[in-house]
């Protein structure tokens, strides 16, 4: 029987594969998403969505209430206007991969064991893995401008420092009811950090009925973190593991009902209030951490194997003014 590393088709075909079967597994979604918190949250509940197309990314948005309702008696005529008040927010894809190569060298070196060959699959797909988490988490604290504005369009570009100046979504700026909202300047965490807190998750509570969401997830650099944790011990309450789908953790701080988590990817000196029923990540399920059509290649002029695992997607809101942050703490 031929060796299973003799012909090239072998090669392609065995490291396809093997990928191939890691990847299904859901490993690879493992080693991205639970490997950060903000990630994790998102990832988990109903906040990552899995399309299968489209141009753009559109969220219907309602931003107005409709003069029509009011109340009547017998034959009164009813006030039939036609109403304005909602429009979309458009977001557009951003694509991210990472590629994997292996040099006919290792190949050989593992020539004659499927063994030594999937242990050198799992190998680079982990590096592979946590470099797409990183890129991508990067990502969720960015305003998008980044790699030639190829970048997630991320916090930094949905919490605005300063409200109604930038579109975003291709929303107009002077829609005042897609302004997120911010405290700036905080200043001394010691002193400011727990009043503007308190501001800024009531005001992102602000509205009756179906609008009387609360942010359920707050996330800051560690440095933050541990001055709330000092600010409030011994009063502090932990979450068990796994409370609000995060398991990363095994005490979870919480504000009033929120997760509180800390990242080494957190702007420094800032701190996000958001609401997992106003902010999501879509991802298009071809590119949704999957190998590149084609599996590996050989290129012409290379000893090599090439392949990319994949990511297409973007951070999306439907309501901006329930989400927040405080900037300028000290």
């Amino acid at each position: 029987m031929a060796d299973f590393t003799s012909r090239t088709l072998n090669y392609e075909t065995l490291l396809t594969v093997t990928h191939d079967a890691i990847l299904e597994s859901g490993m690879t979604h493992d080693q991205v998403f639970t490997a950060h918190p903000v990630l994790s949250w998102f990832h988990s509940g109903n906040r990552l969505k899995i399309l299968d197309g489209g141009f753009e990314l559109r969220q219907g948005l309602l931003y107005g209430k409709n003069s029509t309702a009011n109340w009547y008696s017998g034959h009164q005529l009813l006030d039939v206007t036609g109403q304005e008040g909602f429009t979309s927010a458009v977001f557009v894809w951003k694509q991210g991969s990472v590629s994997i190569v292996y040099s006919g060298r290792e190949l050989r070196q593992n020539k004659g064991s499927r063994t030594k060959i999937q242990d050198l699959v799992k190998t680079k797909q982990q590096q592979s893995d946590l470099s797409l988490m990183d890129i991508i988490a990067t990502g969720v604290f960015s305003d998008g401008t980044g790699a030639s504005n190829n970048q997630l369009t991320g916090l930094a570009a949905m919490l605005e420092t300063t409200p109604g100046t930038t579109s975003y979504a291709s929303v107009p700026t002077a829609n005042t009811e897609w302004r997120n909202q911010v405290a700036a300047t905080v200043g001394n965490a010691a002193v400011n950090l727990l009043p503007n807190m308190r501001t800024v998750y009531n005001d992102c509570s602000q509205g009756k009925g179906v609008a009387s969401t609360r942010p359920d997830f707050v996330a800051t650099t560690q440095t933050v973190y541990e001055t709330y944790e000092a600010l409030m011990t011994p009063s502090l309450r932990f979450s068990a593991k796994g409370a609000g789908d995060l398991g990363f953790t095994d005490e979870n701080i919480m504000y009033k009902n929120a997760n509180f988590v800390w990242t080494d990817y957190a702007t420094s000196g800032e701190l996000y209030f958001l609401n997992s029923r106003h902010v999501g990540l879509v991802v298009h399920k071809d590119a949704n951490l999957t190998l590149s059509s084609g599996g590996f290649q050989k290129p012409a002029n290379q000893d090599s194997f090439v392949a990319q695992v994949l990511f297409m997607g973007n951070i999306v809101s439907n309501n901006r003014r329930k989400c927040g942050k405080l900037t300028g703490i000290t």
